[in-house]
């Protein structure tokens, strides 16, 4: 199968060097990034990228899409260009690429894994702040009370999707903003393709910069109120469908 790593970089110019040299090219055979609207020299660094490595493609968004909107230009590109396999990894060192082949290795082999999640385990040791940690923890609880699933997170952005999967999933229907990553779990139910899900534990390495996240209320209220938009859709799908099989069943008056 063909493994592309893909990767949306906003102001990342001081990390992503240092992510794509971990990078391990004897599985992955491709990595497109794009650059959104970056106001640092991210591009420089991601031209440069490209003119050393011959596996990096690049792309430049001529405004900030936001990290949705990063993810839905990388998808299409994969969709567009053959891919088999779309791994998710982002511009800093949170996640190891070390560990991209954890995530291939159940699509590959063809067992019935179309989607591979990445929790984020011993959170709090590799330097996530606990108050984030507790809310994580908070948050994916309401979230899968609200649609009936059981994952460990909602929240990794450590991720890998196979083509096909791809192509039945309408992740176009998801936000371009952070909580994109939940809209596709709602995506993902209404593909039928939760069943393919398979959650592959990682290691997750936090600087001090983590707690540092000005947008941490509004990404809570909106993974939050996407769960529950994702419910109320069902339940009028459900509904519907209740009301279409009791009118078929009516016997026809005479």
């Amino acid at each position: 199968m063909h493994t592309v790593a893909v990767m949306p970089v906003y102001n990342g110019a001081e990390t992503v060097r240092d992510v794509v040299d971990r990078i391990p090219w004897d599985t992955v055979d491709e990595l497109y990034m794009v650059d959104d609207g970056s106001t640092d020299d991210s591009w420089d660094v991601l031209t440069t990228l490209a003119s050393e490595y011959d596996e990096i493609s690049v792309l430049q968004h001529d405004e900030n899409q936001g990290y949705g909107g990063g993810q839905k230009t990388l998808y299409d590109e994969v969709l567009e260009q053959g891919g088999d396999i779309a791994v998710m990894i982002h511009q800093d060192e949170h996640y190891a690429p070390e560990e991209i082949p954890d995530l291939v290795e159940p699509i590959e082999e063809n067992h019935g894994t179309e989607i591979v999640f990445a929790p984020r385990h011993g959170m709090v040791s590799g330097g996530y702040p606990l108050h984030r940690y507790l809310g994580n923890r908070i948050l994916t609880t309401f979230q899968n009370v609200t649609l009936g699933t059981d994952l460990y997170e909602f929240h990794t952005g450590f991720r890998a999707y196979s083509a096909t999967a791809l192509k039945e999933i309408d992740y176009h229907n998801c936000t371009n903003q952070f909580h994109f990553d939940t809209d596709i779990v709602g995506e993902i139910q209404r593909a039928g393709l939760y069943d393919t899900l398979k959650e592959v534990p990682t290691d997750c390495y936090y600087d001090d910069n983590a707690s540092a996240n000005p947008w941490i209320f509004s990404y809570t209220f909106n993974c939050a109120k996407s769960a529950v938009k994702y419910r109320l859709s069902t339940r009028k799908a459900q509904t519907a469908e209740i009301k279409d099989k009791n009118v078929s069943s009516t016997p026809a008056d005479d």
